[in-house]
């Protein structure tokens, strides 16, 4: 049964956010061009290494050696003005100086062309904790109707996410994410990016893309819980920061807290678990299929993979080659 948020009366308040000048402010070089639009890190650090190891600073120069070197891509072709928005992009994250002059030595281990490894990785997650855009973001978890930006990104720490709030994105007559929940009911309150800073939407997409390669962010879509926000939007998502697991989760105790039904839908105790815990959706799901099979209370009840919707199938366990779609519970 489909279940519709009815957001028709809520009230809107605009999501506060760093104008140019505030920007200009923050960067290490007081520079503008503050959005970077780089989803993938082997992108930009060979783009790095490339300037950290030849004299190549134009981004026509970098382009014919990236031909000389058939060097990969992964998903659009390089040229010109995709290598520029990676030098803006390690400019704003301070890795090179507004010349092209490399500033710190990283990567130590890597090579052009090469996977990236465990310790790339620590590179990334310390400019996703430190870039300003990227901190602001962060702060959309904690206070998203703080009317002063600036004050809550120079304020942050890592205090600040020991209780992130969970955010739910989705789309309000744009066509990129532009309007967030924290709470999945009808008139919740609507956090909006105001129309005409498309550039902050789409840096949305960058922000949650490395979030998740860096395993600090989860994010899955609502389809499979069957709710919308109105009749055709099915654009409602979920996303958190993770906590890690430590063993100390019993299914079963859970279950009898939060149900009277003795036949459970994985998806629905899926979520459930996410917002209640913020364990990871992968861990989840390995929680349920291990302490099922070891409980005398808990049977697995299987579903055809015909039955599981695109996307949706992320919520579903798999054991074995079937999908778990419900579990059946002796009390």
């Amino acid at each position: 049964m489909m279940t519709y948020i009815n957001l028709s009366g809520s009230k809107i308040t605009n999501l506060s956010f760093l104008n140019e000048e505030d920007a200009k402010k923050q960067s290490l070089i007081e520079k503008g061009w503050s959005f970077s639009y780089v989803y993938h890190f082997s992108e930009l650090k060979d783009i790095y290494l490339v300037l950290k190891t030849t004299d190549f600073k134009k981004p026509k120069q970098i382009f014919e050696n990236l031909k000389k070197l058939n060097l990969k891509y992964e998903r659009t072709p390089w040229e010109e003005r995709r290598i520029l928005e990676q030098i803006n992009a390690l400019k704003n994250f301070g890795l090179i100086d507004e010349n092209g002059n490399v500033c710190n030595d990283e990567f130590q281990n890597s090579t052009i062309g090469k996977p990236i490894a465990n310790e790339d990785l620590i590179v990334f997650k310390r400019i996703y904790f430190s870039y300003f855009r990227f901190k602001e973001m962060h702060t959309w978890f904690i206070n998203p109707g703080s009317h002063d930006r600036v004050k809550e990104i120079l304020e942050l720490n890592s205090d600040g996410f020991e209780k992130p709030k969970i955010l739910f994105p989705f789309f309000l007559n744009s066509r990129f994410t532009n309007a967030f929940l924290i709470e999945l009911k009808d008139l919740a309150e609507i956090f909006l990016i105001q129309k005409g800073n498309e550039d902050l939407m789409r840096f949305w997409d960058v922000y949650v893309k490395w979030g998740q390669e860096l395993g600090v962010l989860e994010k899955f879509s609502l389809n499979e819980l069957d709710i919308e926000l109105s009749k055709g939007n099915k654009s409602l998502s979920c996303v958190y920061f993770k906590n890690q697991y430590k063993g100390d989760f019993d299914l079963y105790t859970f279950i009898k807290q939060e149900y009277k039904s003795r036949y459970i839908k994985i998806p629905k105790l899926v979520f459930k678990i996410a917002t209640k815990y913020r364990f990871s959706i992968e861990q989840i799901k390995k929680i349920i299929i291990e302490q099922s099979l070891s409980s005398p209370n808990i049977s697995l009840q299987r579903t055809s993979e015909i039955f599981i919707r695109g996307k949706g199938r992320i919520l579903f366990p798999q054991y074995k080659d079937s999908y778990i779609s419900h579990l059946m519970i002796q009390y």
